[in-house]
């Protein structure tokens, strides 16, 4: 047999070989996507509803045009699984586990991309993995992630303006996210938060540091940049959108058109970047081909088994899930009863001024409180109650809010210390506005005996209960109409919450609950 009798029997083998491999990995994948098609399915609504992410329905194809540009290379390698990669899917599985009792939907979605990811190591091994990892690993921008960040920016974006305001002598007051001018009020809003420009800056500054820079400090002082950038060019962008609407004295125009008018000016500080970036561009060096050698050594049992392994260890997770979610619930603790007050003090039908939005909570109680004959106006109580945690049961979660978005919109907040009858809480404060009235809102969440403000801690215990056992769980708020000065306001709270003294024993599953008050239910 000549030599290119013996190259066309080998590139045979290797077309073999790799539709083998190729097959089993992509039964894999369907697995994995059929597993977790939760998770699919609100990314891609998340990408569909939110401009912010809409870059996520490119990410796929890039990652595919990429692979397809590795082709002359992966065709003189033959594939072969990697069984021991399995034990990196362990960490994930956990990591899953975290995302979903405690209702993190980019963990779960970080975890599910991480599966795919070592899927393809464990069926294709590590020497095929070395050439595909960059598209392996750009996938992880299909997690729609980054909400969190939209206050903190809304708050930097706001001082920004804010200062370069006053640099520019354009009057302006300054309230919470609200910029009022002599001609038109402005809201840093959620989408001028700036984050759908930054998480684009940094899908596209991924995909090009790859392509151009070799050097890793290029690499990382590029991407520090796709971070610092958007949000600085974000800032300049309001400052000149607010002050053309004053210099114009045509506020209506510019609040029009301010939208196209961004996208523009992003894109000009998009193509600015990558403009200076070429200039640092490091000269790629050229692959050699590899030899093929070989035929490979893996049965197509032992590659069956392998796929067969990842899915079930895969599996465990959410069966693991759905064993905790559907365990039986103690009756004795599905519902409680609205505390009863000290004396003095009445419980009435809720205003309805004001009022959380829990949708997921077991049980809501709303009351308000009067004093007697009291002319100061009622403190609305509202406790939002959880007879156990559960995936869509979460007191921390984005379909969560202390108030109606679409009415009020805050303008401060802190954090005030108050007797809950005769025990220590300390609660968080906010100052809302709607077209009508300001109101003070005092809130704590409860969980195992403690009263706090800290959802990172809450979001601690949720996962705590869910490994080792559900317990009861409760947002209590309070809100009463600032009338005066807030200091009275924060009085009258103060005097409210020092009433309500039983509440800690309805919430206890250890302590009897008391007789109920129909008034209040």
């Amino acid at each position: 047999m000549n030599s290119h009798s013996a190259d066309i029997e080998a590139m045979s083998v290797v077309r073999k070989r790799w539709a083998f491999h190729l097959g089993a990995l992509g039964i894999v994948v369907a697995a994995i996507l059929l597993l977790f098609q939760y998770e699919v399915v609100s990314a891609v609504t998340v990408w569909w509803i939110y401009p912010a992410y809409s870059h996520g329905f490119l990410i796929i194809p890039i990652s595919a045009w990429l692979v397809w540009e590795k082709r002359r290379e992966l065709k003189n390698m033959f594939p072969a699984v990697a069984p021991k990669a399995l034990l990196a899917l362990v960490p994930l599985i956990f990591f899953w586990l975290i995302g979903f009792f405690a209702t993190i939907n980019e963990a779960r979605q970080f975890a599910l991309i991480g599966f795919i990811i070592v899927a393809i190591f464990v069926m294709l091994g590590p020497k095929v993995f070395r050439v595909v990892a960059f598209p392996s690993f750009f996938l992880l921008f299909l997690v729609p992630f980054g909400q969190y960040f939209i206050p903190p920016m809304q708050q930097i974006t706001t001082w920004f303006t804010d200062i370069g305001l006053n640099l520019l002598a354009v009057p302006h007051y300054t309230e919470g996210t609200i910029i009022d001018l002599p001609n038109g009020r402005f809201e840093i809003a959620e989408a001028c938060a700036g984050l759908r420009f930054l998480i684009a800056t940094l899908a596209l500054g991924a995909l090009f540091v790859h392509l151009v820079y070799t050097k890793w400090w290029k690499v990382g002082a590029f991407l520090a940049a796709c971070v610092v950038i958007p949000i600085i060019a974000n800032g300049f962008r309001c400052i000149g959108i607010m002050a053309l609407a004053y210099w114009t004295n045509d506020f209506t125009t510019v609040a029009e058109n301010h939208i196209t008018a961004g996208h523009v000016f992003n894109s000009l500080i998009l193509v600015l970047m990558f403009i200076a970036g070429l200039k640092f561009r490091d000269v790629q060096a050229a692959h050699e081909q590899p030899v093929l050698t070989g035929a490979g050594t893996d049965r197509r049992n032992r590659i069956a088994a392998v796929a067969a392994a990842t899915v079930v260890l895969i599996a465990s997770g959410p069966a693991f899930a759905y064993w905790r979610e559907h365990e039986p619930l103690d009756a004795r603790f599905a519902k409680i009863a609205f505390p009863a007050v000290r004396a003095g003090w009445n419980v009435v039908r809720s205003s309805e001024l004001w009022h959380p939005n829990y949708p997921r909570a077991d049980q809501e109680l709303r009351a308000s409180l009067v004093r007697g004959s009291d002319s100061a106006p009622p403190v609305d109580v509202a406790i939002e109650y959880y007879a156990r945690i559960r995936t869509e049961a979460s007191m921390v979660s984005s379909t969560n809010h202390l108030w109606q978005g679409a009415v009020w919109h805050p303008l401060n907040a802190g954090v005030v210390h108050a007797n809950l009858g005769s025990q220590p809480v300390q609660f968080g404060e906010d100052v809302i506005s709607s077209v009508t009235e300001k109101r003070l809102v005092w809130s704590a969440y409860w969980m195992e005996g403690r009263f706090t403000t800290n959802p990172v801690l809450i979001k601690l215990l949720e996962l705590k209960t869910a490994f080792f056992g559900h317990r009861r769980a409760a947002v209590i708020a309070f809100s009463t109409p600032i009338d005066g000065a807030v200091e009275d306001a924060r009085a009258r709270l103060k005097t409210a919450v020092a009433a309500l003294g039983e509440l800690p024993k309805r919430l206890d599953p250890s302590i009897p609950e008391g007789p109920s008050l129909s008034s209040a239910e």
